[in-house]
């Protein structure tokens, strides 16, 4: 009997290393990462391909045009570079210390012809571990819509953080044609069924502060905006600048409730009032307002 059990923990001794051997060949070697790219050529069939692979599973990682079809869309990166940090995992961590790529474009297909699925709510927490991302720089986001233009955004880069469903985006930085370069930060709770932001706040074409919630599943809103220095629309010849505002969005997307106040100028104030959404009736009130908003005017 005793001789029984020592070969029984011989051979589960003798496991555990084959496994910690594989193991580790697979995560810590480069032939490892071109198995596990081979396999997921073979389990992803026409719909995944990944043309250079170099370095190993637990970084530094690198790869050369990947390409991804899903029934809703087809993704193509010409390469990245990943470096992060396994040990971290051991703390329940995500840690990406370097994530950096060139062109990643989005080709969006037609929604097929049968009634879409109700969307879903998200896991609550979104992922197990805590997730923090100290750098992640991408040349340029391409997002082309079936029978229209490409909205392109470039030079993006992230620092960001997720605990449980509470997320902050310590920066986020990219340049969109006509806006210019727009910076962002933001923290606030994911939801099962949409965003809530505790603060956020974009400067570009001015500075805007948002705070409220955003929900998919029964679409609604429920937000408050306030800006200074905001020129409208973005780009080179905005048609009018706002010293200050604030606007209220409340309700169902169907029949948004607006609220705000525009600040024109030093004398001109415009009031706003009405629903947006399925019809567009708003009411407008101002003082001392001269028209056009640019060049040679008169109050009216």
């Amino acid at each position: 009997m005793r001789r029984a059990s020592l070969w029984f923990l011989a051979c589960i001794g003798l496991l555990m290393l084959l496994l910690a051997g594989a193991a580790s060949w697979l995560l810590a070697t480069e032939s490892g990462l071109h198995f596990a790219v081979r396999q997921a050529s073979t389990f992803g069939g026409e719909q995944f391909s990944l043309a250079q692979a170099d370095g190993r599973l637990i970084g530094p990682l690198s790869i050369r045009s990947l390409r991804l079809e899903t029934e809703a869309a087809t993704i193509t990166l010409d390469q990245a570079r990943l470096e992060w940090s396994p040990r971290a995992l051991f703390s329940q961590r995500i840690q990406i210390d370097a994530l950096s790529g060139g062109i990643l474009s989005v080709a969006l297909k037609e929604a097929p012809d049968r009634p879409a699925a109700p969307p879903s709510p998200l896991p609550q927490p979104l992922v197990p571990f805590a997730v923090h991302v100290e750098s992640a720089e991408l040349g340029a986001l391409r997002i082309t819509p079936p029978g229209a233009d490409a909205f392109e955004a470039q030079a993006l880069r992230l620092r960001a953080q997720l605990l449980g469903e509470h997320f902050r985006i310590e920066e986020l930085r990219a340049a969109i044609k006509p806006a210019g370069p727009l910076h962002l930060v933001a923290q606030g709770r994911l939801l099962a069924d949409g965003v809530e932001l505790e603060q956020a706040s974009l400067t570009g074409p001015g500075r805007v502060e948002a705070a409220g919630a955003l929900h998919w599943i029964d679409p609604r809103a429920d937000l408050t905006l306030n800006w200074n220095a905001l020129h409208w629309p973005p780009g080179p010849t905005p048609e009018f600048d706002s010293t200050e505002g604030s606007l209220s969005i409340q309700g169902p997307f169907s029949a948004l409730a607006v609220q705000g106040t525009l600040q024109l100028g030093e004398e001109t104030q415009v009031e706003l009032d009405g629903t947006a959404g399925d019809q567009l009736n708003i009411s407008a009130r101002w003082q001392a307002l001269r028209w056009p908003l640019r060049g040679p005017a008169k109050e009216v």
